[in-house]
């Protein structure tokens, strides 16, 4: 009797040891399934976050690209306006000195004087007067009129006249200068060809040019000006 107890008593103990060696080896699984779960969910966050950071590191680079295109931009922006208030300058001088006008005329004369026919058909794409660039922030002065219309376009005298320069005149491009007498004088400028040379003797409506997009020019048109005693005064006020 007390050896069966015996016997009993060690199978029970083992019974009972099998039990707790199942049951960890159930908590082991459970542990060893959440340790993966955790594992594959850290190594999604893992390639999420590289992804994130590649993302930013791209968004940035582009950012650095851009600003410094913008300052190539705004520093070849700067040059060009520089060039053409020079090139106006220069033509401000070249006109006075190429006038012989018995008497020159104030500009509130020239409004109610001069009358002249539009060069060419189009459209207006800027107009005279100060502009400021939308995205440097540079202002500047337009001292003429942009139309915009179909290259190789005739381009027609304003009014009769002498023509006094016929050539490429810096961001211009190719241009027509126009002395109508009197301290008036036209320009014709971004042509893709010349119809005439200096001293020719023109009509009103004579075409003097064809349309381009010589010089600074993103596209043909005709930059178009009216000048009083050599400086620009706005052409659709006359």
């Amino acid at each position: 009797m007390i050896r069966w107890q015996l016997i009993s008593t060690i199978v029970h103990a083992d019974t009972e040891a099998l039990d707790a060696h199942a049951a960890d080896m159930a908590r082991y699984q459970r542990l060893q399934a959440t340790l993966a779960q955790d594992e594959a969910y850290l190594r999604t966050l893992t390639a999420h976050t590289e992804a994130r950071q590649r993302e930013i590191a791209a968004t940035e680079l582009a950012k650095r690209e851009m600003l410094e295109r913008l300052q190539v931009e705004r520093a070849a922006y700067e040059r060009v306006v520089r060039e053409l208030e020079k090139n106006s300058k220069d033509l401000e001088a070249m006109i006075q000195k190429a006038q012989v006008p018995p008497r020159r005329p104030t500009i509130a004369e020239a409004h109610t004087r001069f009358a002249f026919r539009w060069p060419t058909r189009g459209l207006f794409t800027s107009g005279f007067g100060m502009r400021r660039h939308p995205l440097f922030g540079i202002w500047h002065l337009h001292t003429g009129v942009d139309i915009a219309t179909a290259w190789g376009a005739p381009v027609l005298a304003a009014a009769e006249g002498r023509v006094i320069y016929a050539g490429w005149f810096g961001g211009y491009g190719k241009i027509v200068v126009i002395d109508h007498g009197e301290g008036m004088s036209t320009l014709y400028g971004h042509l893709s060809s010349l119809l005439v040379v200096a001293g020719d003797e023109v009509r009103r409506g004579q075409p003097v040019g064809r349309v381009g997009s010589t010089g600074f020019s993103t596209g043909p048109h005709l930059h178009f000006e009216v000048r009083v005693n050599g400086r620009p005064v706005n052409p659709t006020s006359l």
